[in-house]
């Protein structure tokens, strides 16, 4: 059953999706990553193992700005060389990061797409600025954009020094909002399970449509 504004609406199409789909793996490698990044590498190279060859997947690492793990979408040994050789930086630009890939990756692209965000969610971009400033990305921004482009979002959030109650809140909320789903993990036998059940999720899913009873108002 599906329902708009509490009112039941009449399923007009209901189908299993078997698509192609593209897929940004955005991952943390600010210092607080440090304890665990050996468990993360494995399991984010068993997560690319695990792609059919039309998928299409990007690799991004970031700390306080982005880096691009493969220039071609379906280059999985670039990829996979590419995080086993990721170090460590600084602290992270988490909501710009997100925004950026959303607006330069999958704004205007066709198909499914997810992005999967393996951080502590923790935002330093308000440690490196002025007093007072006002960010222009936000996780109501990262929300709009992810909900404008169709983009689910999966985050898995793992434990660290630096969390706090804003972050923890983002990471659960985003998912919820977009169609993903939020994981925690902290060890590699969480982090294969999570990989492996988010793999799942992208492959096996259904499409659902209806034509809505309420004629639309102005700007919706």
């Amino acid at each position: 059953k599906i329902f708009e504004n509490g009112i039941e609406q009449q399923i007009e199409y209901f189908a299993p999706v078997d698509e192609a789909f593209t897929v940004v793996l955005l991952l943390d490698r600010s210092d607080s990553v440090a304890p665990i990044i050996n468990d993360l590498k494995k399991a984010a190279i068993s997560f690319v193992e695990q792609l059919r060859p039309n998928d299409r997947a990007v690799g991004i690492a970031f700390d306080r700005k982005a880096y691009i793990l493969n220039t071609k979408v379906r280059d999985r040994e670039t990829l996979k060389t590419s995080i086993q050789n990721m170090t460590t930086g600084a602290g992270t630009h988490l909501h710009s990061t997100i925004e950026g890939i959303i607006n330069r990756i999958f704004r205007g692209l066709k198909g499914r797409k997810a992005l999967i965000v393996f951080t502590d969610g923790q935002e330093a971009w308000n440690w490196d600025q002025p007093k007072g400033a006002i960010p222009q990305f936000t996780a109501e921004t990262n929300i709009k954009a992810a909900e404008e482009t169709g983009t689910q979002i999966y985050s898995i959030q793992f434990d660290s020094n630096f969390r706090s109650k804003e972050g923890d809140k983002f990471m659960k909320e985003i998912p919820l909002k977009t169609g993903g789903m939020y994981f925690r993990a902290d060890k590699l036998k969480d982090f294969n399970k999570v990989f492996g059940l988010i793999s799942d999720e992208l492959r096996f899913q259904y499409s659902i449509g209806y034509y809505p009873k309420d004629e639309p108002k102005k700007g919706e």
